[in-house]
């Protein structure tokens, strides 16, 4: 017995001759995909920057499949260990890969979603993601109206620089998806082809001015400057805790003709539940594909990585006390699950509609701590 052991330990190491005789490990295109797990692709992460052409450099993260040095330290960003290596090689097996757009919330930050980014490029997608200009955490803020009329224009531009740069032979260009949180989530449905009614949006920012979509509206936010907002290229989108219903008026939304994932939290006390998130869905077309996502408890920040800074800085007794009440005190739903839920849906979403890949595991029937329909 104890002379069959080496013969053992030989046929597992795939036989004692090396070179030729060793077993290649599998592609990662080849394990079975289950987007609740973590994706067989190691992920690279990268920084480029490009002029958006009105008058900003960009600055955008982009996450993607790739091959980095064995004992390579993978990235800590906002403090939380990332999968990702800052500049590993791409990884073409499996590829090309669809490319996937992130639009930040309001005062956000790229990388402000690094749980959702690298789950997708770990599944074989390129992911960009720019910070938009006089909108972002630490960077000072514009006016609504600036930053609403330039932020679809920006991811657009991230798009193109994606395209131009040396990772554009990993990514095909047909298959791109557009994806944000809050203010990003609503950027997104403008990317896929909501329609801003401009004279509707007018109308009911006269008679109640304080409601959040207000913000976006000046002289400047034409008829004609709104209808050049969407993406031909965006084919799926996935839209997370948006809000802003209003600006669509009683048909925009309807516009859009791409399928459309839209997620939410039921304890989300800024894009509410009943008066932005279902509506929201609502008003999609009926025709077209869509999901709504709600989960249980959630608030408006369970779709972040920002519980990391609210726990550093102090928590309830510190400089972001408000997240307390909104995905980051122990009355909402634990971070940890909200994120396993809200990836887990986007990744089978755009599974399906980006790469033709059946929902195997009836993820989009609902997940634990959600429910869809």
């Amino acid at each position: 017995m104890r002379a069959l052991v080496p013969l053992l330990l030989l046929v597992a190491c795939g036989g004692g001759g090396g070179g030729d005789d060793a077993i290649e490990p599998p592609s990662p295109a080849d394990v079975p995909r289950d987007p609740a797990a973590d994706g067989p692709w190691r992920v690279g992460v990268r920084t480029i920057d490009a002029p958006d052409g009105l008058g900003n450099t960009l600055t955008i993260e982009v996450w993607y499949p790739a091959t980095p040095a064995d004992g390579a330290a993978p990235e800590v960003t906002l403090g939380i260990p990332t999968v990702a290596v800052r500049g590993a090689p791409a990884d073409a097996r499996g590829g090309p890969f669809p490319l996937v757009a992130f639009s930040h919330g309001r005062g956000g930050i790229r990388v402000q979603s690094v749980y959702f980014t690298t789950h997708l490029a770990s599944w074989g997608y390129v992911v960009v993601a720019p910070d938009h200009p006089h909108d972002t955490l630490g960077g000072g803020n514009s006016t609504g109206s600036e930053v609403l009329r330039a932020r679809p224009h920006q991811i657009s531009v991230a798009i193109d620089a994606v395209l131009a740069s040396d990772l554009a032979s990993i990514v095909d260009g047909t298959r791109i998806g557009a994806t944000g949180h809050s203010f990003g989530a609503f950027t997104t449905l403008l990317l896929a082809g909501g329609r801003i009614d401009v004279a509707a949006l007018t109308a009911s920012c006269t008679a109640d001015p304080d409601q959040l979509a207000c913000s976006g509206l000046d002289a400047a936010l034409t008829q004609e400057v709104a209808d050049a907002f969407p993406d031909p290229r965006v084919t799926a989108a996935v839209s997370l805790a948006p809000a802003g219903r209003i600006a669509f008026g009683p048909a925009g939304l309807a516009a859009i003709a791409v399928p459309t994932q839209i997620q939410g939290g039921t304890s989300d006390n800024l894009a509410t539940q009943t008066g932005e998130v279902e509506p929201i869905f609502d008003a999609l077309a009926a025709a077209t594909p869509r999901s709504l996502a709600l989960l249980d408890h959630a608030a408006h920040f369970s779709f972040t990585d920002i519980c990391v800074l609210y726990e550093a800085t102090g928590g309830a007794s510190g400089p972001f006390a408000f997240l307390e009440h909104e995905g980051c005190g122990p009355d909402t739903l634990p971070v940890d699950r909200a994120h396993a839920a809200s990836r887990t849906l986007a990744a089978a979403f755009l599974d399906l509609h980006l790469r033709g890949e059946p929902d195997t595991h009836g993820y989009l029937a609902g997940v634990p701590d959600a429910t869809t329909r």
